[in-house]
């Protein structure tokens, strides 16, 4: 009969046992780890793809609202750009229509001494409604003299005069057609 005797130590059997099972165990592991960061860079990106469409959302309905109010100020007229608008709108009607001011200043002129304005009616077609104070008569015939050679001035005529007896005044009535397109003469 042989007799074998196994001098080696009974620690290095096992150490090679658990050597083979350790390294399918590690394998796991690392699959495991591996998969669980996978899954969780997959639903991180998910939620900040997510995140990113309701902010690209926001702020392309912001985006909207400044675009509409933007076009609110520059459509049509507004309290945005009614002054511009205004100012063209004068500027075109001066080239058209005299001022009316200018009118009124040059009708003033024509006013004989201490000749005073009572009421002064102007109507954008050129008919002109004065009431005048004079010292005499003979004031309202001279200013109804200058006005029908004034330039400016296509008609005029005297409609009434009614005469204050306590101050010694003269109050005229005229009524006046100028010529109120730029040119006409």
């Amino acid at each position: 009969m042989e007799f074998s005797i196994n001098l080696l130590p009974q620690t290095n059997s096992r150490k090679e046992k658990r050597s083979v099972y350790f390294i399918p165990v590690l394998g796991i592991v690392a699959f495991a780890a591996s998969t669980s960061f996978f899954a969780y860079n997959y639903f991180e990106t998910k939620n900040a793809v997510q995140s990113l469409k309701e902010s690209i959302a926001t702020q392309t309905d912001t985006r909207n609202d400044f675009q509409k109010e933007y076009q609110s100020y520059t459509t049509g007229v507004t309290e945005y750009n009614y002054t511009e608008r205004y100012r063209l709108l004068d500027q075109y009607l001066n080239n058209i229509y005299e001022n009316p001011i200018t009118l009124q200043d040059r009708i003033n002129q024509l006013l004989p001494d201490q000749a005073k304005v009572n009421a002064y009616t102007y109507l954008n077609t050129g008919e002109l409604t004065v009431t005048v104070t004079f010292n005499s008569k003979g004031d309202s015939a001279i200013f109804l003299h200058r006005l029908l050679n004034a330039n400016f001035v296509e008609h005029a005529q005297v409609d009434s005069i009614i005469a204050d007896e306590e101050e010694i005044a003269y109050e005229t009535l005229f009524q006046i057609k100028l010529n109120t397109l730029v040119g006409e003469q």
